[in-house]
Order: structure tokens, then sequence, then C-alpha cells
């Protein structure tokens, strides 16, 4: 059963850093969610109607959808099918995509025999992933009720699958005889890659552990990485390094695979396997405790009652109407809505659509508040732009016009700096995570700005700090400044790290720059800007539930 001792194969020479735990780039994209580029999913559409007034009638519905409100375009569905009674449950049901970063609104109209009826009515996409129980009301003809089903990969194909393992290593005293030998100590799993001459791959490796009784996190990795060409004989390694003892190389190793594993878990028992080693004769065994459970999507957490809060930060520096600018970005025209005006409409319209009860924070910084008196107040990184105690706004609308409003009683000034409005937000989320307020809320804080960051490394710290919370941070960039310090704090490129060289969680951060959207579609810029902008929350969300937080349903 034993494996090569150099038969290991790390991606593109990966070094191992000390103390850290993480999943291989090969196969961080399939881990991590899915593709943010191809961000749809599909849903089935179910009707049935109720509290029928005239049950001998033969009652149907034509279903329209809007799929982008911007855009306006309709596309006739079909009508659910013919019948009668008292209770009517339709037959047959309708297919769409659905999008979170696009406002999509049924249209739906009444027919009784054959003959469309009164008005039409709509309902969004957004509405009905968010209730439980989503009805209509037609006078003089009864109460549809609209039901939803994801469709998702089938089970067969285990794309939905998830397996969780806990390894627990019993360890041999005479090899690891102390502590010192010990320290340092970790694991790879590794998956034979037969397309390669018998080689393996890496998939995981583990933190370093520093005693003989090793008990490891759960590791949760979708089955479809466990196999390879679907077959769950799939040899899957466990290589067993420890530094002090055997440099380089696995001090021991063994052999298992999916079947195997899944047998022992349907018969209630979990999985024995002896560590080898070609220099030893016992290293240890492991004893591996393994689940299979089908993993939760976007719009699985928006049923089950998920809410999505919005924070707004706006950048109040002089920056924005300085001469580099010929037109101020803090313009006033009552005529035309300025690009801070349409950067929150167009963000912040679609989100409002997941916020309950449509209450948002909305901060400034960069700026001095101008208080009653007239006194000048100093230059204040965080500060609430309706002047009030409760930085809460009521509608977009209301925001707007808060917004122009704070215009005459803040004196732009600066520097730029980030971390004081990402960290009030953190605190928010801590405070209601505590107080059991957020166990089923996502935040998102959209940070509006003209120009780079002025205080750089704390607000990495900040961004690493609420990767660990249920957060994610828009920034959109205003105006014709350089703005590559914010691809930096995109992540893009490369994980972002604190001052201490930790990574963050996950990826939680989108940068996107206003004034290419104006270029390139001076038409329909806020439909593209908002696509770009929002195209990865529900893949952020999925990582959070899935690598961080837990979900609690109402």
């Amino acid at each position: 059963m034993g494996i090569c001792d150099s038969g290991e194969k790390f991606p593109n020479g990966y070094s191992f850093k000390k103390g850290e735990q993480y999943f291989f780039q090969v196969c961080d994209s399939n881990i991590e969610g899915k593709d943010s580029t191809n961000n749809k999913d599909k849903i089935d559409l179910y009707f049935s109607l109720v509290e029928v007034n005239n049950p001998s009638y033969m009652h149907s519905f034509s279903v329209t959808i809007i799929n982008n409100a911007k855009l306006n375009i309709e596309t006739y569905l079909g009508d659910v099918e013919e019948r009668s009674g008292k209770e009517i449950k339709f037959g047959n049901s309708f297919e769409v995509n659905y999008f979170f970063q696009r406002e999509q609104i049924l249209i739906i109209k009444p027919k009784i025999n054959g003959v469309l009826v009164g008005n039409g009515k709509k309902i969004t996409l957004s509405q009905l992933l968010c209730s439980r129980n989503t009805s209509i009301f037609f006078e003089g003809i009864g109460k549809l009720i609209i039901q939803f089903q994801q469709r998702k990969s089938g089970i067969e194909d285990n794309s939905n699958l998830i397996g969780s393992f806990h390894f627990k290593f019993n360890l041999s005293n005479k090899i690891f005889y102390t502590d010192k030998n010990l320290a340092g100590t970790f694991f790879v799993l590794f998956i034979s890659d037969y397309s390669d001459k018998g080689s393996k791959r890496a998939l995981y490796k583990s933190q370093e552990f520093y005693n003989i009784n090793i008990d490891s996190n759960i590791i949760d990795i979708p089955t479809k990485l466990l196999m390879l060409n679907e077959n769950p004989s799939t040899p899957l390694h466990i290589a067993f390094y420890c530094p002090n003892i055997r440099a380089n190389k696995p001090i021991g190793y063994s052999k298992f695979n999916l079947s195997q594993i899944e047998f022992d878990a349907s018969r209630g028992t979990n999985t024995n396997i002896v560590l080898q080693s070609p220099k030893y004769d016992y290293v240890g065994n492991i004893n591996i405790n393994y689940d299979k459970k089908e993993r939760l999507t976007f719009i699985d957490y928006l049923a089950k009652g998920m809410q999505i809060n919005l924070d707004i930060a706006i950048d109040y520096t002089y920056s924005n109407n300085g001469p580099e600018n010929p037109i101020p970005l803090h313009n006033t025209d009552p005529r035309y809505p300025n690009d801070y005006e349409k950067a929150i409409e167009s963000c912040g319209s679609i989100v409002a659509f997941y916020d309950y009860d449509k209450l948002f924070p909305v901060y400034g910084f960069g700026g001095r508040p101008i208080f009653q008196n007239g006194r000048n107040n100093q230059v204040s990184h965080c500060f609430n732009i309706n002047f009030k105690n409760d930085p809460e706004i009521e509608g977009i609308n209301n925001i707007i016009l808060a917004y122009r409003e704070s215009l005459s009683k803040i004196e732009l000034s600066g520097p730029t700096f980030f971390s004081f409005v990402i960290d009030r937000v953190i605190q928010e989320v801590k405070y209601d995570l505590k107080h059991n307020r957020a166990e089923n809320h996502y935040y998102i804080l959209l940070i509006i700005t003209d120009g780079c960051v002025n205080d750089m490394e704390q607000t990495r710290n900040k961004i690493v700090e609420a990767s660990y919370l249920p957060m994610s941070i828009i920034i959109v960039g205003i105006g014709k400044a350089d703005f590559t310090l914010m691809d930096m704090l995109d992540g893009d490129l490369e994980p972002v790290v604190n001052s201490r060289g930790e990574p963050w969680k996950r990826d939680i951060v989108q940068f996107v720059e206003f004034e290419k959207f104006k270029k390139n579609n001076a038409i329909n810029y806020g439909t593209d800007l908002t696509e770009e902008v929002l195209k990865e929350i529900p893949k952020q969300v999925e990582e959070y539930y899935q690598k961080v937080g837990q979900f609690y349903e109402y």
C-alpha cells in the first residue's frame, strides 16, 4: 500500500508557509464556489390557484419576464395550462435564469376561458426568492400561489455534494518520543493523477501540529474533486511530514478511496488506515470520520431567510472638486445626477430588494462636517451624512436626497482613509453577531471614492479582519484618478494580507472603475456597472457560510 517518497506533485513548485492551512490552487476554483463570470442560476416556477371564485370556469395565466428592468425587454414564457376547480395545481412550469445583479420582473396576466381579464400584476424574482410563501390576489378570480425550485446539477454526478473529513492520528511514541521531534508536523492530501504516470496532485495541506494526539479540523471538499473521471475508487493519499525527523520527505503515508470510506460511513463506522513508511515499522494509524452533504447555494440561503444589509460610505475629500476635475465630482446641478448619485442608484437599488426594512446606514469620510453653530469640526474619517445619531436612511431615493443636502454642510478635506468606515461596519456586524441578530444576515459595504487610499496598511488589516465575517466590500472608483492601489485591494492577482503577513480568509473585495463603463456604453453604463459590481456577491456569500460561518434558519 506504500507510495513513492518523491511522487508528490506540488503545484507550480509551491512552498509551504509556516503554520498555514489551505487548499492548493489546483482546486481552489472548484472549492470556492461557482464561477462568478457565469453568475446565473436556473429556477423552475410552479403555479397553483386557491380560493377560486368560479370553479366551473377554465383558468389560466400568461407569464412574461423582464430579465433586466433597466433594459425593459419582455420575454414571453408561456401560459399555464387551462384547468378548472376549487383548488387548481397547474401542471406545467417555467424555467428562468436568475441573476442576483439584475432586477427581474414577472408579469402575470389572468385568463378565464382563454380570454385575458383584468389587469396583470408584477412581482420581482427577488421578492419571490426571499419569501417562503408568495401569493398574488386577483379580484374576482382567486389567489395565485407561486413556488420555485432551484434547478441544481444532478446528485448522481456529485456536483453539489461535499465530502466532510475529520482526521484523527494515533502516532507511535517510539518515533515521536519528544514534542520537539513532533513540532511543525503537517499532512497533505493527494489524489492520484493517472494521466501523469502515477504521480499525485496535492489537494489540501493541513495546519501544523505540535503534539502526538492530532485531531484535524473538519475539511470540506467537493466530492467531484476526489475522483478522476467520476471514479470513486480513485486512490487518495495522505502523506505525513515531520521536518525535525525527515526533511522534505514524508515520515509516513497511506492510501484510501472515496468508495471505501462511503461504504464504511453507510455502516455507521469510521475508516481506519495505517500510516506506513519504508524507514519505520510502524508510524501510527488514522481514523477518518466522513460525512457527505449537499452544498447550499446562494438561492438556498435566500429561501431560508437570509437578508442582505447595505452600508454606504461616500468620499468627501478635497480632490473630488480639485483642479484636476474640470467638472466637480460632487456637482450639485439639480438637472443632472452626478456620478456619486449614479453609483448609489445603480448598486443600491438592486441590493435594496434583499434588505427587509430598507434602512441603510450611510457614512462620509475625509470631510469636515459643519455644525449648526458654524464651527468647523476636525476632519472626520467616518461620520453620519444625515447629521443624526442614527446613520440609517430609509430608501435609496432618500439616500440621494440626504447626500445632496450634505454637500452644503460638509467642507471637503482629506486625506482618504478607508480603515475607519470598514471598522465601523465590522463593529456593527460583530455587535449583531454577539447579540444573535446577524446569524442569517450578510453585510455589504459600498465605498464610493475618487482616489487612492492613504492608509493602505490599516485598510488591508481591516479587510483581512472582515474576511472572517459575513461581509463583502464593493469599491466604486469615481473620476479619472490612478486606481492602481484599488486593484491591489481587489485581490484578483494575489490575496490581500495584513501587516503580520496573514492572508484574508476569503476574497471579499470587488473594485470597479466607474469611468470605464461610461466610455464603453454611454446608454447602458448603469446596467453594465451594476452587473460588474454585484456579480461576485453570491459567490462570496456561499464562501462565507461554507468556510467560516454557520447559517441559522428562522
